[in-house]
């Protein structure tokens, strides 16, 4: 009979396999791929059986998580930035009472004589709603104050370069000078005044002089803008001969401040200083500005000045870029520009001649109307201001 060849190959492949497998080396790799297929079989298992529990675990994490973000929202972070920036305030106000002298009350106190008054007072310019010091016109000889308790008189020659507390009443107002002057007779370095009429804060003045002229100053002042709103204004400006530049911010006035002290008994620590004020100011801004002053108005020619206007909510209401005549938007650069928007408005852009406070629509100008936060963002890049902006957005209402 023939052998079927196929039959013959297989029984020798047979043979072959038995021959492999019967090797102890073989058999030993194969015993050990055996385990380890059945160990990773039993912990893929086990794994399988472990994501119930591990969901668990994560949803467990993720509670813990919301957890965690409920309490930091409850800690009021915008309170505690709030009380920082007080803190702040509150030692830059005691820094600048060491370097005063108030804290350590070096300086003497004394009693101007009526001639003394007249020669050092306040006046204030309504046009630039400003307070300035008069210059002395006392000379060296001349007695210029005495000690209330024992009578004794003083030489303007013996208080020179002297700290003093002059605390006195003119025009119905208590006025709480504290300062110095030079062998010139000349104010020199810093004074701070102090105004009162009817126990209500009128005038909080930071001056800073060189023999006489006047560098830099810090005001406060209560004031009643253009539309009638009650406000504190705050300014900071330096002098630049007939101009001056700087910032000035509006707060609205809800309260008066009120004096917590009798006239006879004033002393170092009674004085306020800007600082101090502005750290127990708690209500929202009204407008800020940044640019030149004159006469007592924003004068500024530059086209870097600028005006924001706030609404009640704290959002921006106008933002003017350019040039100021007479307090008023006045600019034909064509170069100026605002976003402003009324109660019931979205922001509209203008950018082209403003005359007397409106723009002029000259021919040539760009008006873009309803404007989007994004379009917003778009025009204000790149412009640094010193001030907050938040925009009103009527799509999140």
């Amino acid at each position: 009979m023939k052998q079927n060849k196929n039959v013959g190959q297989s029984n020798e492949t047979s043979n072959k396999v038995k021959k492999f497998f019967s090797n102890d080396i073989v058999k030993v790799v194969v015993a050990e791929l055996i385990v380890l297929l059945v160990v990773g079989f039993a912990a893929s298992a086990a794994g399988v059986l472990a994501l119930p529990a591990r969901f668990t675990e994560i949803e467990k994490n993720m509670k813990e998580l919301n957890e965690s973000v409920t309490a930091i929202n409850e800690l009021n972070l915008d309170n505690r930035f709030s009380n920082i920036e007080k803190d702040i305030s509150g030692l830059e106000d005691r820094i600048a009472r060491i370097e005063y002298g108030l804290m350590s009350n070096d300086f003497v106190k004394l009693e101007p004589m009526q001639s003394t008054i007249e020669s050092m007072s306040i006046e204030y310019m309504s046009a630039n709603n400003a307070y300035y010091l008069k210059a002395p016109t006392w000379i060296s000889v001349e007695i210029i104050a005495k000690d209330a308790e024992s009578g004794q008189e003083y030489r303007a020659s013996e208080l020179a370069g002297e700290k003093l507390l002059l605390p006195y009443v003119s025009n119905g107002q208590e006025v709480y000078f504290y300062g110095q002057f030079n062998k010139n007779n000349q104010w020199d370095g810093n004074c701070l005044i102090n105004i009162y009429k009817n126990d209500n804060l009128v005038l909080i003045m930071e001056a800073e002089y060189k023999d006489g002229t006047l560098i830099q100053y810090r005001q406060v002042i209560p004031s009643v803008t253009q539309a009638g709103k009650n406000v504190w204004v705050i300014s900071e400006r330096e002098s630049n001969g007939d101009t001056n530049s700087g910032e000035s911010w509006n707060y609205i006035r809800n309260d008066e401040c009120v004096k917590d002290f009798d006239f006879d008994s004033v002393g170092g620590g009674d004085m306020i200083s800007v600082e101090a004020f502005k750290s127990t100011i708690n209500t929202p801004a009204e407008a800020y500005y940044s640019g030149d002053t004159s006469d007592g108005m924003y004068n500024d020619d530059t086209g870097q000045a600028y005006l924001v206007k706030y609404a009640e909510d704290g959002t921006v209401r106008t933002l003017y870029v350019g040039q100021f005549k007479n307090g008023q938007f006045h600019d034909n650069t064509g170069e100026a520009w605002y976003i402003t928007r009324d109660d019931d408005t979205e922001y509209m852009y203008y950018r082209g001649v403003f005359k007397n406070g409106a723009p002029a629509n000259n021919k040539g100008n760009n008006f873009e109307n309803e404007l989007s936060i994004e379009r917003v963002n778009e025009i204000i890049n790149g412009i640094s201001f010193g001030c907050d902006l938040n925009w009103y957005d009527t799509e999140i209402e």
